[in-house]
């Protein structure tokens, strides 16, 4: 059983990807969060994530604060962006504050949950319009 924490300011897409995470068997949805500092209160509730699937841009503490932290203090718990930003430089910050996977919030479902499973077997994932984009631009920086 893969156990996932959901990290966004926005609550709709917090229901919406728990009630894709939720249909799957080997997901568990064991806890939610609106910001970094209500993620790291959710952590003193001695939750074991595996994976922590979090927005970059949010009031307060940032996606990157969460990555960074769980490098730090869970490293066992891998960490994967969601988010809207697309530009190269974010991801490189993302992937170099430690996060195992970024992902643009208009992924499919197909993607967003074989995306999940490759992170949680130890594999770096960008979703594929990143992926495309770099390539198509000559950035061969992250791949």
């Amino acid at each position: 059983m893969i156990k996932i924490v959901l990290v966004d300011d926005h609550e709709v897409v917090r229901r919406c990807i728990g009630s894709i995470l939720e249909q799957e068997e080997d997901f568990e949805l064991i806890g939610e969060a609106w910001d970094g500092e209500s993620f790291f209160e959710l952590l003193k509730s001695d939750i074991t994530p595996d994976l922590v699937l979090t927005d970059l841009k949010m009031p307060g503490s940032s996606g990157l604060d969460i990555v960074e932290e769980l490098r730090s203090a869970y490293p066992q718990t891998k960490s994967m962006i969601l988010s809207s930003e697309d530009h190269e430089m974010y991801v490189s910050r993302a992937l170099n504050a430690g996060a195992s996977g970024y992902l643009l919030k208009n992924v499919s479902q197909d993607e967003l949950l074989f995306a999940i499973r490759q992170v949680v077997i130890n594999k770096k994932y960008i979703c594929s319009e990143l992926a495309d984009n770099m390539v198509n631009r000559g950035n061969h920086l992250l791949l």
